[in-house]
Parts: structure tokens; C-alpha cells; sequence
């Protein structure tokens, strides 16, 4: 029987994995690939995907850009594994881990408005999931002239 995170057991009919009470190790990535091998002994990874943030435009006027979404969760694989295509926006882009993970990119600001935040999205039923909206960009004269942070 597994004992779960803290030694006890488990409810009935519940996944046999939990997560581990803390990470040991992570890799950052910050280009798009398709190559990353999962290493020996790692059955799960938490993949945090982060949309990019959006840009003021022009100069004196302009709104800030709005913040990027955020989306994570926990995904089993087997050691030797090769992941799927991990997409990393850029400024304003959508990031994304396969189709599990989406996370859009916030918009420019222009013509003295803030940006809209991007949103983060998860497939139903990932453990361990969140998601969450960029913050809106601000406007000249609000004290919040740069981009937006989650919200």
C-alpha cells in the first residue's frame, strides 16, 4: 500500500502517485524544443509554462503591455522518455508543454491604455494544475506604467 506523502494511507480509489513534499531538482528552459530525454530515476516532472509578457508602444503615451499567463501541473513519464514539443513565446507569444499546458502571452499597450492579460489554461484531470491571468498593463499616470503580474 502506498503510504502517501506523509505515511498515511491513501483513500480508496485514489491515483497511486502523489507528489513529492518537495523538488529536488529543475531545468530551466527558455527556447522552444523538442528534445529534451527525461533522466534515469524521475517518473514526474512539474511543468510550470509561462506566457510572455506584452510591451508598451510608442513613447510618453503609451500603456504598459499586460502580464503573461501561467499554467502548471504534474505529469508522469518514464525514465529515457523523450518530451513532447516544449514552445516558449516570446514577448506577447504563447508558451505551451504539448497540449497538456497552454499558457497565452499578455498584449501591447497602446494609445494610453494598459495591455490585457493572457490567460493560462490546463487539460482536465492534470494533478496538481493551476492556472492563472496576467495582470492588465497600466496606463501613464496610474503608478503602474509597466507590464501586469498575475493575478
Amino acid at each position: 500500500m502506498n503510504k502517501g506523502t506523509y505515511g498515511y494511507g491513501l483513500p480508496p480509489n485514489i491515483a497511486t502517485r502523489v507528489a513529492p513534499p518537495e523538488w529536488k531538482n529543475y531545468k530551466l528552459i527558455t527556447a522552444t524544443t523538442s528534445t529534451e530525454i527525461v533522466p534515469q530515476n524521475v517518473y514526474q516532472i512539474l511543468a510550470c509554462v509561462w506566457g510572455g509578457g506584452g510591451a508598451g508602444v510608442g513613447a510618453g503615451t503609451a500603456g504598459g503591455g499586460g502580464g503573461g499567463g501561467f499554467s502548471m501541473g504534474i505529469i508522469d513519464v518514464v525514465p529515457g522518455q523523450i518530451l513532447p514539443t516544449i514552445t516558449v513565446g516570446a514577448a506577447g507569444g504563447t508558451s505551451s508543454y504539448s497540449t497538456l499546458l497552454s499558457s497565452t502571452g499578455g498584449s501591447d499597450g497602446s494609445g494610453g491604455t494598459g495591455g490585457a492579460g493572457g490567460t493560462g489554461t490546463s487539460v482536465s484531470g492534470l494533478r496538481g494544475s493551476m492556472t492563472a491571468s496576467g495582470g492588465a498593463g497600466g496606463t501613464p499616470g496610474s503608478g503602474a506604467f509597466s507590464g501586469g503580474g498575475a493575478s
